[in-house]
């Protein structure tokens, strides 16, 4: 089968035998633990098989499966209670971010639709002193393209929000 020399896996503590597997490339590692079982009466070679035996477990989620909680808490003290404080400040992390973030859009708007009034008033005073004066053109293109202006914001502001409701709701 193969030229690979087996050691007695008895005379190996766990630990050995991890790092001799360890040092084999990939495709060798199913050899060696092959040839490794070979030496081993029947009795020895079941109790070293469910030892090494291999299982998987799948988990989703921010926080660890609640068997690998008590095994955090086995091996660091109050580590379970660790991991969950560790993930509450997490989230009022987060949640203080976000505020934050909707708190500065709601000022930035509202100085944007402020700035908006101002200017908007501004235009339109300057438009009718021109016109009063007899500068109707000016008065004319200034006056027509403050409403103009403004109308245009409006409606792209609106369709900017309808996409963005859109896009969080789906």
């Amino acid at each position: 089968m193969s030229d690979l020399k087996s050691p007695n896996p008895s005379d190996l503590t766990p630990k050995e035998i991890k790092q001799i597997v360890e040092t084999f490339p990939a495709n060798k590692k199913a050899e060696l633990l092959e040839n490794l079982f070979d030496n081993l009466p029947e009795k020895e070679r079941s109790q070293v098989s469910q030892r090494f035996s291999v299982s998987i477990e799948s988990h989703s989620g921010p926080l660890p499966s609640p068997e690998q909680l008590k095994f955090y808490n086995d091996i660091i003290p109050n580590g379970a209670d660790r991991i969950m404080q560790m993930a509450e400040n997490q989230s009022k992390h987060r949640i203080g971010l976000e505020q934050l973030v909707v708190s500065s859009q709601i000022k930035e708007s509202q100085r944007g639709q402020l700035f908006a009034l101002i200017i908007s008033v501004f235009s339109l005073c300057t438009s009718l002193i021109l016109g009063l004066n007899g500068h109707d053109t000016v008065a004319g293109v200034i006056g027509g393209s403050t409403i103009v202006s403004l109308a245009t914001i409006f409606i792209y502001g609106k369709k900017t929000q309808k996409k963005d409701s859109e896009n969080q709701n789906s």
